[in-house]
């Protein structure tokens, strides 16, 4: 018999999946995103067995509604008072998940960083991204 916690949990994955199973892209993007997904079965939701997650309270997290994020449009003003003044020049920014390129400033950041959303980064770097799927965890 499962506790209530760990149907919690299964439900909550079980969220996941479908979330997964509806995300859109590229062949190639669908290819890395289904590695990194394969990696995280794996290794399973996290547990109080897990030192890093002992001080969470994780049935509340698994027990919570949540809805699936897409892109946001913020401006730059909107996340000015976020950014520390000595990282104006280094800042790379994500809203929900997404890459956000326009909310970004890499003056400081070295050029040899290449930064790009997934679907572009698999045009170029696809065979990379593929062979270092499972190591997203």
């Amino acid at each position: 018999m499962k506790t209530e916690a760990a149907l919690e949990a299964v439900a909550f994955e079980s969220e996941l999946k479908k979330w997964f199973q509806h995300s859109s892209g590229s062949p190639s993007s669908q290819k890395i995103r289904e590695g990194w997904w394969n990696r995280f079965l794996e290794l399973g939701l996290p547990t109080k067995q897990n030192e890093s997650f002992r001080p969470l309270k994780l049935r509340k997290l698994f027990s919570e509604h949540y809805l699936q994020a897409g892109p946001s449009s913020l401006s730059k003003e909107e996340i000015a008072s976020f950014v520390l003044p000595e990282c104006r020049n280094s800042v790379i920014v994500f809203v929900n998940g997404y890459f956000a390129p326009e909310l970004c400033s890499l003056d400081a950041v070295p050029s040899r960083v290449v930064l790009k959303p997934l679907e572009q980064a698999v045009q170029t770097y696809g065979t990379l991204l593929s062979n270092y799927a499972t190591e997203a965890f």
